[in-house]
């Protein structure tokens, strides 16, 4: 297909400065496009020049531009046939010569190949069930022609198609987290598809494609195989309450400006909270819920503005949430479990991405420096002053808080010998919480942490496979807030914290593994705290400092089997045993799952059970079941001041998790996930004293209970998507009887799908119906003398947590548009939450300013993210 186009500007400036009107084309015709020579993948823009005499006729036509001689004759040939409408000069036609190009290209023929799937399968590891995930997988046509067009160009332009890139002669497309791989828009005829990995053998199959898709199931080979290994062919060991999200899942999720642990909010288990706010998992306490980052904690999840993760979304491969009921591997935690992957994949080149939007920029870079050895590195730096300030400003006023972060990462990987890698991983946060105004007095935090770990996994040899992480980590807290302009305090917390985990899996039979390990971390905390009246006569001033250090260390074997008597049934049964050396602790010498049932011991050691069971009804329908209990002491040690309110002698906060669930798979890409629990906990930590953070009881009882869907959409041509709903309670009690939590939300009903259309563009979009969460309301405010003549306001409140705010309705939207070249995408995106602020807010909480005896609420306002994102 060919265009043609006339091009006169020059010619028109020249002449309307004379008063001659130029010809004007009546009749257009285009030269035929020779097959030949679109196949030889000629092409480019012939040009002449044409006379029109006074009578509009091409009386002569010459030849300026040349491409080859059978398009320059088509293309004289069909100047000379054109019509055109004379030029006019002082009223009368006169003759004129005008510049016309003819333009031979194979772009509209390209525009109309289209992106379906043509070729899809997935990968597996050769003697077991294993899907390859992240695998590098190759297409090459063995025809030099294809759709009538060069080969190179048909390639170069299929490439730009979704999850697919152009590298040479050949497509490349790389696994997802199932071993599936895809191959859209390429024609029939013969072709080769090659896999090459460093650990498994090259694989080159050659086939060909006809009128229908094209289905292949490849199977690597580990390059030392062995044929006499036994290797389970039954399904791997799966926790029994477990959600996942891919790293594509994560970047289209709307209203999450692709954050990782903001993006596990649209599964269920997961409260919604407001940005400031940790995640809310199952009904527990934010704090009593852990992120691993590469096999390592991390000592919290988010930067002070909740915005985003301490974790930057591109270089996470996925992120598995356990809300509750998970083995024995994971302990000292009573919540949920959040488990994100950095990419592991091995790069054959340069690879990286530059991220520049309205609330930070960042980027990463990722290359192979030898063979053997990979180098990945990255880092974010929030954007200060600009969008964050105007929305804090005019949402919360002059005193709004700005909040500043920065994180960095990275990670040294290294293959030694077949089987084992070994790796070396950094990563930190920086935050600064001040407010617009930066009053000396007004409220400031700062908050950061560094993390160095080391990690060696050796795959599976004939009947073992083992995992080592150790982590030394350095995190600091500084606060400093002021009540009433009179009282104030900074308070201080540095807290330096080594961890060890373990992980030896012994494939004893076919059908029985037995995973074992041990976990140790070492805590030392520093704190200070510092307490100073402020007065206008500073001479009056009083200040009390106060500081301690404290230390300990949490030692716990574990151990795990997994036996499938049949290849329908799952059962999985472990134990784990957690002591600390805090001689303040109290622990149980056997597993409790009821308040008050417990021994107690001053060995400050428990024991834990975790016992699990699926059973595959059919091919279709799967149940399962699940029990055990949890442990988890003191997050921050106490120090020995405050007599009159530290309780030296504590027990170890507890839990017991109970879970059911339901599979269906009602198509190959529709499913359905029920799952029911009831989770107890015990000896939960409460402040009495909200001035002093050491002021800490430990008699609260909690108790949450619910049951979720999630029905999930998998990938198709143009849509993917979930509906997870959460039908819940959580409720907690201290020295009365049990209220509702902070967070518990009866119902939680979210709506999540991305839509996919021609020419690289994305629309994402997710819907969100939640029920309003309890506070405890005002009765009265009533204003207080001071003695200097200051009036200070203070308030009686209700009954605890007895009122309800209105429910949440909120939209979050997501628009993208990519551009790919050959080896560099170019994405430009919006994507903004709660989009329905002008028409439906709701408060999310209140605060009360003593000084006036005003009551202000707060909501959570449209932040959008504009941005652009090359990745190369």
């Amino acid at each position: 297909m060919h265009k043609q186009t006339v091009f006169i500007v020059s010619f028109i400036v020249s002449t309307f400065a004379s008063g001659l009107i130029p010809p004007r084309i009546i009749t257009s015709l285009e030269p035929t496009y020779p097959p030949e020579l679109k196949m030889s993948g000629i092409e480019g823009t012939v040009a002449v020049s044409i006379l029109v005499d006074e009578l509009g006729e091409v009386e002569l036509v010459t030849l300026t531009k040349s491409v080859h001689k059978i398009l320059d004759s088509l293309s004289l040939e069909t100047a000379k046939k054109l019509k055109f409408s004379p030029a006019m000069m002082d009223e009368e036609w006169v003759a004129s010569e005008i510049p016309y190009e003819f333009e031979f290209s194979l772009k509209d023929d390209l525009e109309k190949l289209d992106d379906e799937i043509r070729i899809h399968g997935d990968l597996t590891r050769k003697g077991s069930v294993e899907k390859l995930a992240n695998r590098i997988v190759r297409y090459t046509p063995t025809d030099s022609v294809l759709f009538g067009l060069p080969a190179n160009r048909v390639i170069e332009h299929l490439g730009r198609f979704y999850k697919q890139s152009r590298e040479e002669k050949s497509l490349v497309a790389k696994t997802d987290s199932l071993g599936r791989f895809a191959f859209r828009g390429v024609p029939e005829g013969a072709f080769t598809i090659a896999v090459e990995t460093d650990e498994y053998k090259p694989i080159e199959l050659k086939s060909s494609l006809g009128d229908s898709n094209r289905v292949l199931a490849l199977i690597a080979e580990p390059i030392d195989f062995n044929p006499y290994e036994v290797v389970s062919t039954y399904r791997s060991a799966e926790q029994i309450s477990s959600y996942s999200i891919t790293s594509d899942q994560i970047s289209h999720a709307a209203g999450t400006s692709g954050d990782p642990i903001r993006a596990i909010q649209t599964l269920p288990s997961v409260a919604r909270t407001s940005r400031k706010s940790q995640p809310v998992i199952r009904g527990s306490r934010p704090e009593d819920s852990q992120l691993y980052f590469d096999g390592i904690e991390l000592p919290y999840m988010f930067h002070n503005s909740g915005f985003k993760s301490v974790i930057p979304g591109p270089i996470i491969s996925g992120v598995t949430l356990l809300p509750s009921g998970y083995g024995a591997y994971y302990g000292n935690s009573i919540g949920g479990v959040v488990s994100a992957t950095s990419d592991t994949i091995s790069h054959k080149r340069v690879n990286g991405y530059v991220d520049i939007n309205t609330l930070d920029m960042g980027g990463f870079v990722d290359a192979n420096v030898v063979k053997e050895l990979r180098l990945s590195a990255g880092g974010r730096l929030s954007e200060r002053f600009g969008l964050m300030k105007t929305y804090t400003d005019y949402f919360e006023g002059d005193k709004g808080i700005v909040p500043a972060y920065a994180d960095y990462f990275g990670k040294l990987q290294y293959r030694l010998f077949d089987r084992n890698n070994l790796n070396v991983t950094f990563i930190g946060s920086r935050d600064e919480l001040t407010t617009i105004r930066r009053d000396p007095w007004d409220p400031r935090e700062l908050k950061a942490f560094n993390r160095l770990s080391f990690g060696w996994v050796r795959d599976r040899e004939n009947n073992y496979s083992h995992e080592c992480y150790y982590g030394h980590s350095y995190s600091a807290i500084e606060a400093n807030n002021t009540e009433l302009n009179v009282y104030g305090q900074r308070y201080n917390t540095y807290a330096k914290r080594n961890l060890l985990r373990t992980k030896f899996n012994w494939f004893a039979k076919e059908n029985l593994t037995i995973s074992s390990g041990v976990h140790f971390s070492g805590n030392q905390l520093f704190e200070g705290l510092e307490r100073y009246w402020v007065a206008t006569d500073t001479s009056n001033d009083t200040i009390t400092q106060i500081t301690a250090t404290s230390g300990d260390f949490v030692v716990a074997p574990w151990v795990e089997a997994t036996y499938h008597p049949s290849e329908n049934l799952q059962i999985q049964l472990g134990g784990r045993y957690d002591y600390c050396n805090r001689s303040d602790l109290i622990g149980t010498w056997y597993p409790t799952f009821t308040p008050g049932s417990e021994k107690a011991t001053h060995h400050a050691g428990d024991p834990a059970i975790r016992s699990s069971v699926w059973y595959q009804i059919d091919k279709k329908q799967r149940i399962k079941f699940g029990l055990g209990n949890y442990n988890q002491f003191p997050k921050q040690p106490i120090s020995s001041y405050e007599d009159i309110y530290v309780r030296h002698v504590i027990p170890t906060t507890k839990a017991a998790h109970y879970t059911s669930g339901y599979e269906l798979q009602l198509s190959e890409k529709l499913e359905i996930d029920v799952q029911a629990y009831y989770n107890r906990r015990w000896n939960l930590p409460y402040l009495i004293d909200a001035t002093n953070p050491q002021s800490q009881v430990y008699t609260g009882k909690g108790k949450s209970k619910g049951i979720e869907l999630l029905l999930k959409r998998g990938r198709t041509e143009h849509f993917e998507g979930w509906l997870a709903y959460s039908l819940s309670h959580s409720e907690e009690k201290t020295f009365a009887d049990y209220v509702p939590t902070d967070n518990d939300q009866t119902q939680n009903i979210q709506v999540v799908g991305t839509f996919y259309f021609p020419k690289k563009w994305e629309i994402g979009t997710r819907g969100l119906y939640t029920t309003g969460n309890p506070y405890t309301p005002i009765d009265s405010i009533y204003p207080i003398q001071a003695e200097n003549g200051t009036t200070s306001y203070a308030l009686a409140r209700g009954e605890q947590n007895s009122v309800r705010r209105d429910p949440s309705v909120q939209f979050n939207f997501r628009v993208s548009k990519s551009f790919v070249k050959t080896r560099r995408t170019t994405e430009i995106y919006l994507d903004c939450g709660n989009i329905l602020y002008p028409l439906y807010k709701t408060a999310e909480f209140h605060s009360f300013d003593a000084s006036k005896g005003t009551v202000t609420e707060y909501y959570e306002p449209p932040i959008p993210s504009l941005g652009v994102k090359v990745s190369f």
